[in-house]
């Protein structure tokens, strides 16, 4: 673990009391080493971070020097992880997300750390963009009538209530694609 690790652990290190932490560790007996199974996985890693980590196929693979970087400090880190030396990772991923889903994300990376936006608020950010024809779902366990027009009056397009089955998710999605933009909101 280098310098940042230490420092990470240190900060989200939980605040409970010394005396029942040891308590129950000391019920759980000594984290089980499983750092031989880090060969077992194949990591797919890229310049800008680790692409896949997959378990029992597969090779490693990286085409540049800085995705080997990736990759060998993500095999380290796994390796740390799988001996109970390490409680999270700090290597870069690389996800291929697609165009929009990068704008969504970016409208929530502009949110200043320490405030809170809603997803509502992010909705309607989404819905400002010249061009976007995004189609909304909120899926929440909130479910009241209140919540559901909340929801309309934000701009989503459905508001589904957990548990959603993913059947029931695509029979809404492919409803609500079928319709044109400007009347795709549920009634």
């Amino acid at each position: 673990m280098d310098a940042l690790d230490t420092r990470l652990k240190t900060f989200f290190a939980p605040a409970t009391p010394p005396r029942l932490a040891r308590r129950v560790l000391g019920r759980l007996g000594p984290p089980s080493d499983l750092s031989a199974l880090a060969p077992r996985f194949a990591i797919e890693a890229s310049d800008r971070g680790v692409r896949r980590l997959a378990y029992g196929r597969g090779r490693d693979a990286a085409a540049t020097r800085a995705g080997r970087r990736h990759l060998e400090r993500a095999r380290e880190e796994l390796t740390e992880y799988l001996a109970g030396r390490r409680t999270f990772f700090s290597v870069p991923l690389d996800l291929e997300i697609p165009p929009f889903q990068a704008r969504v994300l970016a409208a929530a990376d502009r949110v200043p750390f320490g405030e809170v936006s809603s997803y509502a608020e992010l909705a309607r950010r989404i819905r400002a963009q010249r061009g976007a024809e995004p189609i909304l779902v909120a899926v929440t366990g909130y479910g009241q009538a209140d919540d559901q027009r909340r929801s309309r009056e934000a701009g989503f397009d459905a508001h589904l209530t957990k548990p959603v089955t993913p059947d029931h998710l695509a029979e809404v999605l492919a409803r609500l694609a079928r319709r044109p933009p400007a009347r795709r909101a549920a009634p």
